[in-house]
């Protein structure tokens, strides 16, 4: 049979000349094999001996304006309240939220919009993503957000606990290194005599070259600081080994979370829409000005 105008049901993706398609032999669904495999199942199993026919979920046709899945590829923004939703079109939250198909591509046996939903914004750079790592158990996925402020990413996709264990490794890191700069006994003295200087100069009892001097002085100490040097390394490689793993490991990290999450939201009872604004509601992003406040101060703490 031909079926360059069908679709796979899993990956939603046409069939084209060439590809390695598996019949369903119980109801003729057609699906690429490495997705039938993934898959585990025929995608209409649930119907077998319903007389059921695959066209409904496999024809390409085009739908209606008020069926078609608004969460493919589009940021999530949903009101809280119910109200009118920020796409213009002055439907309940309810009625949005029934407008993503039963039938849509499927990641670890959960459908696309759900994910969708529980990541927000840049669906279209994580969805296809967490497919691949889904496809062929690819761990590895580069993320330049994440390697250059982990810390902020983390948080920006509300994984809490993985913000505060980079949070803590910065404090010891900085905090050891601190500790050498704080109890170096010439510092001190520069930095007290400075204080001083500077006193008198915001009074006018010292010309602008006596404090330029001991602004010298002090600047001149913090250089001549000596740092153990295994502690200098540590100062240095930590934090870079920290942005190096999640820029390489953090997708994977965050895909499985919403997973998991997705998964226990399911166990609990929720299903329909009570599942999907629970999603938007406890998932998506957290406030982008926090989030870029304490991307400016990681950055700024790290590299200068």
């Amino acid at each position: 049979m031909n079926f360059k105008n069908y679709h796979c049901p899993v990956c939603g993706v046409d069939f084209n000349d060439g590809d390695d398609i598996v019949v369903c032999p119980e109801c003729g669904t057609p699906h690429h094999r490495e997705c039938y495999k993934t898959n585990g199942k025929c995608f209409n199993e649930a119907s077998h001996g319903e007389n059921c026919d695959f066209g409904c979920t496999c024809k390409n046709t085009e739908l209606p304006e008020n069926e078609k899945n608004i969460f493919q590829g589009t940021d999530i923004n949903v009101p809280r309240d119910g109200g009118a939703s920020a796409f213009g079109n002055g439907k309940e939250i309810s009625e949005i939220l029934k407008a993503a198909p039963a039938q849509s591509p499927l990641i670890e046996g959960k459908h696309t919009y759900l994910y969708e939903i529980a990541v927000g914004k840049n669906q279209r750079y994580y969805i296809p993503r967490f497919m691949m790592m889904s496809a062929v158990k690819k761990s590895m996925s580069w993320n330049t957000f994440a390697f250059f402020a982990p810390f902020s990413w983390s948080l920006y996709r509300k994984m809490y606990k993985l913000a505060a264990i980079v949070f803590a490794v910065y404090m010891l890191v900085f905090g050891i290194s601190g500790y050498f700069i704080y109890n170096n006994e010439d510092f001190n003295t520069a930095t007290q005599q400075f204080v001083e200087d500077y006193m008198d100069y915001a009074e006018g009892t010292i010309d602008e070259e006596a404090y330029n001097e001991a602004y010298n002085n002090y600047y001149e100490a913090t250089e001549n600081i000596e740092i153990p040097g295994a502690i200098s390394w540590i100062g240095a490689i930590v934090p870079f080994a920290i942005r190096v793993v999640l820029a390489l490991f953090g997708n994977k990290k965050y895909f499985e979370k919403l997973r998991k999450n997705i998964d226990r939201a399911e166990k609990t009872g929720l299903e329909g829409d009570k599942l999907k604004l629970y999603l938007h509601k406890k998932y998506g992003t957290f406030p982008l000005v926090i989030v870029v406040i304490t991307a400016f101060l990681e950055l700024t703490s790290l590299y200068f």
